[in-house]
């Protein structure tokens, strides 16, 4: 008999702590998200129940920050100093096309352009002359008039060599290519001795430095984003960290998902808002990383409030 009691007190005992850990996860749960693990953030119906909108996004960067480095003219390249992954800064050299074809046809131009000049000295002296004997009428007016007209012709046509000159130079120069913008080196498409068309890209040049995120909320839970709220931010193959960000615009257009959800409960034909937001600190994530972001409503969060930056 008093076996039988023992184990029935330790059994009551044991129900009430599974009943008080049970109570004590369930409040840390309902507290801010900051607080929780991986696991817990990326929860969606715990962080809806509590307010809290959830949404997939990917780091990207800011406008401007990503450019496709093309060739305007067609030719072969003769060299690709840069490499995938190498930093550039603007102005530096990306890739040179052959060029002397340009370069004979540029030298030609301006043989033309000297040739033109000279005769143009040549028929300025003529003028001079015959304008001298026909003031003492050695000369009739009509010839006068013809070296005028010579001369006029003639630096007509330098006006034209001249051009030619300037639009073989524009040639040359498209030879060369440089970096627009300072940044990484995220692709390369082409190789030495290789023959590529006009239009075609070479490279692409991102700042690294500048990105941000874009998430895609939900067209139904837009209406409660706002710029200046807070969220955090986890991505796959860093369980247990997140990042701070703050919404930063908010457009005011629906459009099409781009990210099919991981989650299959969430809908994949409903219209969603492209959120953009900043991060509050460096962080390791890549270009073109999917990410999962909570954003909590309510009043902005100051960045002393979130200078931890990762937790």
């Amino acid at each position: 008999m008093f076996k039988s009691r023992l184990l029935t007190g330790a059994l009551l005992l044991s129900c009430l702590g599974l009943f008080f850990i049970a109570h004590t996860v369930s409040t840390a749960r309902a507290t801010w998200p900051g607080s929780a693990s991986q696991g817990d953030a990326t929860s969606t119906e715990s962080q809806v129940s509590s307010g809290s909108v959830v949404a997939e996004g990917r780091v990207v960067v800011y406008p401007g920050g990503q450019v496709s480095v093309a060739s305007q003219v067609s030719g072969r390249i003769v060299r690709v100093p840069v490499q995938e992954g190498q930093t550039v800064h603007q102005g530096d050299l990306i890739a040179e096309l052959e060029s002397d074809e340009c370069r004979a046809e540029l030298a030609e131009a301006s043989a033309r352009l000297d040739e033109i000049d000279a005769d143009i000295h040549l028929t300025e002296w003529k003028l001079q002359r015959t304008t001298d004997l026909s003031s003492r009428g050695a000369t009739p007016m009509v010839e006068v008039e013809q070296q005028r007209r010579d001369l006029a012709a003639a630096r007509a046509r330098r006006d034209a060599a001249a051009a030619q000159v300037d639009r073989v130079r524009v040639q040359l120069g498209r030879t060369t290519i440089t970096a627009p913008i300072d940044g990484t080196i995220t692709a390369r498409y082409a190789q030495t001795s290789e023959v590529i068309q006009a239009g075609s890209p070479i490279v692409t040049v991102a700042n690294l430095k500048q990105t941000r995120i874009e998430a895609e909320v939900n067209e139904f839970d837009g209406v409660s984003i706002a710029p200046g709220l807070h969220a955090h931010v986890t991505a796959e193959g860093f369980p247990g960290i997140h990042w701070w960000a703050t919404v930063e615009e908010v457009p005011q257009i629906v459009v099409t998902r781009q990210l099919r959800p991981q989650d299959p409960g969430r809908p994949t034909d409903s219209g969603v808002v492209l959120v953009k937001l900043s991060f509050l600190s460096p962080t390791p994530l890549k270009l073109g990383q999917r990410v999962e972001v909570t954003i909590q409503p309510g009043r902005p969060r100051t960045i002393g409030e979130a200078s931890a930056g990762v937790r």
